[in-house]
This record gives C-alpha cells, structure tokens and sequence, in this order.
C-alpha cells in the first residue's frame, strides 16, 4: 500500500555541486524516518540550480511535486500535484527531482514498500539587471501583474505578504546601429504606472466601500507620483470579473508638476483582496492600454 508522508522542502534557488551517489556516500548513516525525510529534502536541494528558462518572469514561486520512492530511494515516478501557476517553474521542479535520480535508502524504522511524498519548492525568481520584467507572480501572497509590450515591471515596493507595489515603466525604443554610435545618452525607462496589491485578512472582510476606495487610490498617486488632488474629470463604478471597478480620471492640482497629464486612476475589489492602480495619461489618451495593464493584475487568496 502506498504510503502519503509530506516532507517540507521549500528552498531557495542553488547550484548542483555533487552527483546522487556521491550525495548519498557523504551522508550520514540515517537511523529513523525523521533523518531520512532531512536527509532526501538535502538531497533534492542540490539539484535546485540558478536559471529556470522563466524568461522575463520575476517574484516567487512555489511548486507542490508528488514522487513515488522505493525502500532503495530510486524515484519511479514525479508529477506536479500543485501547479505554481509558471508553467517553467513547474518544469523546473520536475527536472530537479530528475536530476537527482535518487533519494537515501529508507532508514530502519521504515516500512519496506512504495512511498509517495508531496514535496512543495520555492523558487525565488530575479530578472537579471537590464532585462525585461514582463510577468511578477508570488503564488504564495496570491499577487500576478503581467504587463504586455513595450512596458516592464519594476522592482517591487511594500512589506509582503500583506502589501506589494509594483511601479510599471515605459521601454525607451532599442537603439539603431546608428544610434548606437552616437554620443546621446539611451533614455531611462518611465514610470507610468503603479500598482499596489492589498490582500484580505480573512474571507469575511467586508469589500471596501467608495470614498474608502477613492482615498486608498489617491494616496497611490501621491506616492508614486507625488501629485496632489484636483478636479476629477470622470468617474465609474461598475461591475468587473467577480468584483467590482472604479475608475476615474482626475486632472492633478498642479498642472506644472504633471506636464499636462492626467491620472487615470483604478480600483479593484476581488475576493483576495484589493488592486489599486495609478498612471499618468496625455489629456483625451485611449485608456484602453492602462486597462489592458489593469487586466494584467490579479489577487487571489490562499
């Protein structure tokens, strides 16, 4: 009979060093089912390694893999039980656990027959400096904002897991060969947007009324933009996804300070909690882009 036993190995990313055997070899003799579930969650840490073909993709993940293993440690069969929601990072998992090939011999105090083991990995996912940020998920706080070209997300901001804010900027245009020899400075990417992910205490938390909502956006846009309030322009609530929308359109008290622009600014009601999102529009701008960056952004509760 099949056996279910959940051993905790949630690690950070690390470079293989060692092959199985020689893993198994430097290993300790394992007396108890205690320091065989140590001794396999050390194991398969070694074969965790830096760069998991999640192009682009920033934040963390965590993947929940499913692995039969016979008395001897061989691994005769892995499957994701819970997907991380980065189909590369779900990969990743299941070719970590394949490069390991095998786990200690049962200790022991073990029954002598087939186990199967659940074992959840966390990756911690860093775009490289320079490189587009076109997705940031944390399938553990339940945050996911995917923006899609020619914008990139920025290094998040707030205390996790409660708050995240992401600033999302504009790409300058990639250089030419002829602008590539010019003497000109490449233009720093522009902040156009920010968007703060507040997550629910509990699943009765009531939804955030209106002028509770409008406050919390305001306060966005000061701090990401430094802009005090002025004359709203527009306004809508209405019904979106399985939650509710707010949207306005405020003209900035001082003009001067905002170019001219406009700040289109959004709030999101969902089950996992609340996005609010602020960004700086031309006067009489398509919206259209700032709600596709909108639709990028979800919360979901765990």
């Amino acid at each position: 009979m099949l056996r279910l036993v959940h051993l905790l190995a949630a690690t950070s990313l690390l470079v293989g060093s060692a092959s199985a055997e020689e893993a198994l070899i430097e290993a300790p003799a394992i007396t108890n089912k205690r320091e065989w579930m140590a001794s396999a969650q050390q194991t398969i840490a070694r074969y965790k390694r830096q760069g998991t073909g999640a192009d682009g993709i920033g934040g963390s993940a965590t993947t929940q893999i499913k692995l039969n293993v016979l008395p001897d440690g061989s691994i005769t069969q892995v499957e994701v039980a819970k997907p991380s929601g980065v189909p590369a990072i779900d990969a990743e998992a299941i070719d970590m656990v394949r490069r390991t090939g095998r786990l200690p011999a049962f200790a022991p105090d073990m029954k002598q027959e087939p186990l199967t083991v659940q074992v959840p990995v966390r990756f911690q996912l860093d775009v490289p400096s320079g490189q587009r940020m076109k997705l940031y998920a944390d399938t553990n706080a339940g945050y996911r904002l995917e923006v899609p070209q020619p914008f990139s997300i920025a290094a998040p901001r707030g205390s996790l897991p409660h708050e995240l804010v992401l600033d999302v900027v504009e790409l300058p245009e990639q250089p030419t060969p002829e602008t590539r020899m010019s003497e000109t400075p490449t233009p720093a990417p522009e902040k156009i947007c920010a968007v703060r992910f507040e997550a629910a205490n509990s699943a009765q938390e009531p939804e955030p009324d209106a002028p509770s909502r409008l406050t919390a956006i305001i306060d966005l846009m000061r701090t990401a933009f430094g802009l005090e309030p002025g004359e709203i322009e527009k306004t809508e609530l209405s019904p979106y996804r399985d939650g509710t929308v707010v949207e306005l359109v405020m003209k900035p008290e001082d003009a001067a300070k905002s170019m001219g622009r406009r700040a289109f600014l959004s709030s999101l009601s969902r089950p996992g909690g609340s996005i609010m999102m602020a960004c700086l529009v031309n006067e009489g701008e398509n919206l259209a882009t700032f709600r596709g960056i909108r639709d990028g952004a979800d919360i979901t509760r765990h």
